[in-house]
């Protein structure tokens, strides 16, 4: 197997499609393309060319289903020629392209039955062709013209778009026509055995009954296209206003540009969601559909079907398309449906042993088993062999995979579409089966499981629940950054869209549980909390290549390790990024968390991927008392508390050449605390409380972050509210004698 690289994450409709503007769906696709020297040999599955003279009787059946012959020839004569064995060309003519139209009579009949569109859901078709003149004959006049009747709707006939050709042999003759039926008989229910079809058909004329004096006119090209309803604007489904056909009728295709709501019940056929939408089902609504085809764009997004309390159905299948960024990179990715090898369209299965250039998939699964009993972190993945059995499935449900596409693809687009027989996008409860070595839960190496996203809408937990057997993190692979960003599940912030993957790491076999509702905002730990100091590590030569590690202050906070409080350090695949961790207990750290009033030194864990000079930074600093780098190489010692940026000059990856001095404040709740004889101050009632003698005091008061809470002048008296405000609090007090400035812990406020 070639070599292929891990850069980032990622994740039907079975053939290519191309976003237009803002990330549009397009709103037609051709169903069938028949074109002039493109048409040897037998026409596709459903499609019948032929011929005959006026003297044929020949009817179209309206009563037929689709596995049934398409003309009855009962009627005809053995006189009667028919030729149906293929593309038919005529005389010399090679370049003739479907069929020559011309016989013995006046009126011959000759075309196609597209009975294989079967256009469940079709509503409207657009039918453009091209005739000309092969052969032109003085005072002989001819003329082309389509023909068409549906199976379910009667022994009507509408003959449609006349046409005289020119009667210079050999020019191009280009002529379309718009079919659209309303009638819901054309709507075919899923389970309904008949399929409606459309039937076409091209009758030529000629005003020389003789043959000898007859022209003769050919009909080239052929294309069928389905115009799609779509939608205009954001709005409800039921609105016809945002609809470019009006509300899509019962079992119709459509495409969903826009965000659309659905408040009823309602049956469609295929459904096609674009890349950054959602469908969202309100409570007690109801969508049935045949197909759902859903996409993801890295510039606007996944699609989504949010259930909200409604209810989804697919009959068929679903399928996701994803181009993914590069090829020859590996990305995550996970189903909530079960994809065999006959699901994935364009792509074959490569594997260890595939060598030659192509349109190759490869597949890895990360052996937990393997890295609990190895006890090591790299070498876990496994190569998925290339399947004997187009029923294998080769991405099982809600489980986390990597894949890559060959470098000499001939194209980024993938589709995977999900076996019929399986449920999807509708469990909120994912197993998270572990292997758990020597039973040895605190194992770092033994749980760990890569799952995914089991909605087909963003993923958030429901409230805080209780995370059965598992470490309460998620470590999602960030294609950005090239780094594994960490969320905590149980304070609900988690980002995952459809289709992503992420580890997490179980103490036992256990579940997690979700809610369908989404969540745009949210955030890493590093961001969610007030009282956190990241150290920030960065390459001066790229600084889009950076690593974080995290120290949050907590009041119960431990110094020791603890799998409820502190995040595992997965480092990034991308061996050119640095890295920064912090040690507990000898276990590498990307989430350390410390109580409040620490006092102690704690070893980094520093990776330079090579020489250079590389800058350690820090933010939000201020809820501590200390703050010290300390350089054992260069015995320096930097106070990040004044000085938040350091550079230093690398040679090797100096692992254990950093140290960090942490002090904390003393935890208090500032209970009648007394500061000098001139004012006390105290917490009262969810307030600063602060009494004085009577002079004029200048009082300022700041939270950590350095935001203002109260600057002005007080005397007497005074109370400042605190609802909301939690941490460290700055208070100065300023007479015409001194100033006096004190930090406070407010806790529980």
């Amino acid at each position: 197997m070639k070599e292929i690289l891990l850069i980032g994450v990622a994740c039907v409709i079975c053939c290519p499609f191309l976003l237009g503007q803002n990330g549009m769906l397009p709103t037609t696709r051709v169903l069938y393309k028949m074109e002039k020297n493109k048409t040897e040999g037998l026409p596709p599955a459903g499609i019948k060319v032929f011929r005959v003279d006026s003297k044929s009787n020949i009817s179209f059946p309206c009563n037929k289903a689709s596995t049934d012959p398409l003309f009855i020839y009962d009627n005809i004569t053995n006189s009667t020629t028919i030729e149906t064995e293929g593309w038919r060309n005529e005389n010399t003519d090679s370049s003739a392209g479907i069929s020559y139209l011309g016989n013995s009579g006046a009126h011959a009949y000759g075309g196609f039955i597209l009975d294989s569109i079967n256009p469940m859901g079709v509503r409207k078709l657009s039918i453009a062709w091209s005739c000309r003149t092969v052969l032109a004959r003085a005072s002989s006049t001819n003329s082309m013209q389509m023909q068409y009747e549906g199976l379910e709707m009667g022994a009507t006939t509408d003959y449609t778009c006349k046409y005289t050709c020119s009667r210079t042999p050999g020019l191009e003759q280009n002529t379309h026509y718009t079919l659209e039926q309303t009638n819901e008989k054309w709507y075919s229910s899923p389970s309904n055995t008949f399929s409606p079809a459309y039937q076409l058909r091209w009758s030529y004329y000629c005003n020389k009954k003789n043959v000898s004096s007859q022209s003769r006119i050919s009909l080239d090209n052929l294309i069928v296209k389905e115009v799609l309803n779509a939608t205009k604007q954001d709005g409800a489904l039921t609105d016809p206003t945002i609809w470019s056909l009006g509300i899509p009728q019962k079992y119709e295709n459509f495409v969903l540009n826009h965000n659309t709501t659905l408040n009823s019940a309602q049956s469609a056929g295929e459904v096609q969601v674009a890349p950054g939408k959602f469908l969202n089902l309100t409570p007690g609504s109801a969508l049935s559909v045949r197909k759902l085809d859903l996409y993801s764009d890295d510039t606007y997004g996944t699609s989504e079907i949010v259930r909200d309390g409604g209810t989804l159905s697919v009959t068929d299948k679903v399928s996701i398309t994803k181009t993914l960024p590069e090829k020859g990179k590996w990305y995550f990715i996970s189903f909530p449906f079960d994809v065999c090898a006959s699901g994935i369209k364009s792509f074959d299965i490569g594997d260890e042993t595939t060598t030659e250039a192509g349109n190759h998939l490869y597949i890895k699964s990360y052996d937990s088993e393997k890295r609990a009993t190895s006890g090591r972190s790299t070498g876990n993945w496994v190569v998925t062999p290339s399947p004997t059995d187009q029923s294998t499935i080769l991405f099982e449900k809600n489980k986390g995979y990597l894949i890559a596409i060959d470098a000499t693809s001939d194209t980024q687009e993938i589709c995977f579409e999900s076996s019929s027989s399986t449920t999807f996008g509708c469990s909120e409860t994912i197993s998270t089966s572990c292997y758990i070595h020597d039973n040895n839960p605190e194992s770092v190496h033994t749980g760990w499981v890569l799952t995914g996203n089991p909605l087909l809408n963003n993923l958030q937990l429901n409230g805080k629940p209780s995370l059965i057997g598992l470490t309460p993190f998620a470590y999602y692979y960030n294609q950005e950054t090239h780094t594994y960003d960490v969320f905590n599940m149980a304070e609900n912030k988690l980002p995952f869209k459809p289709f992503e993957a992420f580890f997490v790491k179980a103490t036992e076999h256990g579940e997690m549980c979700f809610t369908t509702a989404t969540d745009t905002g949210s955030k890493s730990i590093a961001e969610q909390e007030k009282k956190c100091i990241t150290l920030t590590i960065k390459s001066n030569e790229n600084e889009s290549r950076a690593d974080k590690t995290v120290f949050q202050l907590t009041e119960n906070g431990k110094s020791s390790f603890s799998q409820s409080e502190d995040a595992y350090k997965l480092s990034s695949l991308d061996k050119e990024m640095p890295q920064i961790s912090s040690d507990a207990n000898g276990i590498e750290v990307a989430v350390n968390t410390l109580p409040l009033s620490i006092d102690t030194i704690i070893p980094l864990t520093v990776y330079c991927p090579g020489e250079g000079e590389y800058t350690i930074s820090s933010e939000g600093a201020s809820v501590l008392k200390e703050l010290i780098l300390i350089d054992l190489q260069t015995n320096t010692s930097y106070d990040l508390l004044s000085n938040k940026e350091i550079s230093f000059v690398a040679e090797q990856s100096d692992d254990h050449r950093f140290q960090l001095k942490i002090k904390g404040y003393p935890e208090t709740t500032t209970e009648n605390l007394k500061m000098n004889k001139e004012y006390d101050l105290s917490i009262q009632n969810e307030s600063l409380h602060i009494t004085n003698s009577g002079k004029s005091i200048k009082l300022h008061v700041a939270d950590a972050q350095g935001r203002n809470l109260f600057d002005g002048n007080i005397s007497s008296e005074f109370n400042l509210p605190l609802q909301g405000v939690s941490g460290l609090i700055i208070v100065t007090l300023k007479d015409e004698k001194q100033t006096n400035t004190y930090k406070l812990i407010i806790k529980n406020i």
